[in-house]
């Protein structure tokens, strides 16, 4: 029994030993690192809790289909597809600024907002 379990551990683990990952390399990064990616200088990201969009509020731990029933599609969005981090970059007309929704495992971990400026293409 033991050495069943042993060996159906190592079958799983292969993919992680000889990739370094179970997923693709490419979309894993540091939060900061794709938000550098997307503009907005560190300094000028606030972090919050929640936002309104037009359908709804938006809170940590939501899950992305939630939220994109409730802000429509984002203004820009990383890593397309299934990864297990994606960064979504809202901006309503309404508002002043833009949010940045950071995505692990399709849930919500960390919400930023920054003051839109007159020369980002995320604003105009």
């Amino acid at each position: 029994m033991i050495k069943k379990l042993c060996c159906c551990g190592l079958l799983l683990s292969l993919p992680v030993i000889f990739t370094g990952s179970a997923f693709s390399q490419e979309c894993i990064r540091s939060p900061d690192e794709k938000l550098t990616e997307l503009s907005a200088p560190k300094e000028f990201r606030i972090d919050v809790s929640s936002f309104r969009c037009p359908g709804g509020v938006i809170t940590i731990g939501d899950l992305i289909r939630d939220v994109r029933r409730k802000c429509g599609d984002p203004v820009r969005e990383t890593c397309p597809g299934n990864e297990p981090y994606r960064v979504l970059v809202y901006r309503f007309k309404q508002s002043p600024y833009k949010y940045f929704l950071n995505f692990i495992f399709e849930k919500v971990q960390r919400i930023q907002t920054v003051r839109c400026e007159s020369d980002d293409p995320d604003c105009r």
